[in-house]
Parts: structure tokens; C-alpha cells; sequence
């Protein structure tokens, strides 16, 4: 649907194949793995993973493994503080990792 609405959403003339919004995406999820872009090395560790499926395809693992029993109230602030700028900490008390394999 991406690739068919490339002309009315200003991302160039022509309708875009799979491939080319595969691509696409990738290099945005690249941008997103530079540390020196983000700021974050945390979030490049998960971000280089993903971009490696995009672009290769396999398998992508996210395993989300915290260092001790966390209760679902303590994970949604986890995930609330991520999103108010500690990424790096809510990283590291999930236990998050991403994988890719092919």
C-alpha cells in the first residue's frame, strides 16, 4: 500500500515497488542504529538487527528477558519512561535484545 501511495504522499512520482520500500525503510531503521544520529548507542544495539532483516530477510528475535520479576505496572512505567527519554535505562531494565539470523 506504502509503494502505491508514493505519489500522493510527495515521496516521488512513480509508485514504488517492494523492494524500494524495503529499502527505504531499512536505510530510515539505519538512521535510527547511528549512535552519533541518536545519541543513544543503546538503541543501535536493537536498531542494526532490524535493519539487517529488512534488508535480508530471516529471522528477527526480540526477547525481552529483565533481571528480576517485574510486575505489569512497573513495566508500563518502564515503557512510559522510554518514551519520555531514558530509552538507555528501560533498555537495560527489560533486558531487550534483538537478534537477526538468516
Amino acid at each position: 500500500i506504502v509503494g502505491e501511495m508514493a505519489p500522493e504522499i510527495g515521496m516521488g512520482p512513480d509508485v514504488m515497488t517492494a523492494d524500494q520500500v524495503r529499502s527505504m525503510v531499512a536505510g530510515m531503521v539505519k538512521q535510527l542504529s547511528d549512535p552519533q544520529a541518536t545519541g543513544m548507542p543503546e538503541v543501535a544495539t536493537l536498531m542494526t538487527p532490524v535493519a539487517s532483516f529488512l534488508e535480508a530477510g530471516g529471522k528477527l528475535r526480540v526477547a525481552v528477558q529483565p533481571s528480576k520479576a517485574m510486575p505489569f505496572s512497573s513495566l508500563m512505567g518502564t515503557l512510559m519512561a522510554a518514551g519520555m527519554g531514558s530509552p538507555a535505562q528501560a533498555i537495560k531494565d527489560l533486558g531487550l535484545k534483538v537478534e537477526h539470523t538468516k
